[in-house]
């Protein structure tokens, strides 16, 4: 939270995807590997067509609620996110964050949301392959996207990290004259 605190004191909000995503986008990858043959399913798409559109409707019930705060974001229709990422990755990742990456820094992207640092932890090797295979085609399909993979483990030194955060910052600052 320290570096939360430290980017906020430079100007910059701190907009962190929702957890719910990781959680349900195992729903959509039932889906997705039933129609590209991926692997077979045992449950029935239509159970988790069900699942997915009852969390759905909670989430948009939430989504009225809290709509009244001024940096809330709706939950995504991960569907939609999903149809995002196959623009940047081929739709068959769907191991750890595969296509939930992407479809994230897409929607981040789509609302104006141009600096996003991703950290990644130690030891995630989907997280690294991913980041470092989609950077070049998210750039040429959101040209103005400025992008961080920050390896982030116990070992990382801070000066490091601050000094790779101060980079980002001064690219965003200068495209925001």
């Amino acid at each position: 939270m320290e570096n939360c605190a430290w980017l906020n004191d430079q100007g910059f909000e701190v907009a962190v995807p929702s957890i719910y995503n990781f959680f349900i986008n195992g729903l959509v990858n039932n889906a997705v590997n039933r129609k590209y043959h991926i692997k077979p399913s045992k449950t029935p798409a239509f159970v988790t067509t069900a699942i997915y559109n009852l969390i759905a409707r909670f989430a948009r019930k939430y989504d009225k609620i809290c709509a009244g705060f001024p940096s809330y974001r709706p939950f995504d229709n991960l569907f939609e996110a999903f149809d995002d990422a196959t623009k940047i990755v081929n739709p068959a990742t769907n191991f750890g964050e595969g296509w939930l990456l992407p479809a994230e820094i897409a929607n981040y992207a789509k609302n104006g949301i141009n600096s996003v640092v991703s950290l990644q932890p130690f030891g995630c090797i989907a997280n690294h392959i991913i980041s470092k295979g989609m950077e070049k085609k998210i750039k040429q399909i959101y040209p103005d996207m400025n992008l961080l993979f920050l390896d982030f483990d116990a070992g990382t030194s801070e000066a490091n990290v601050f000094n790779r955060l101060h980079f980002i910052l001064e690219n965003a600052k200068s495209k925001m004259k």
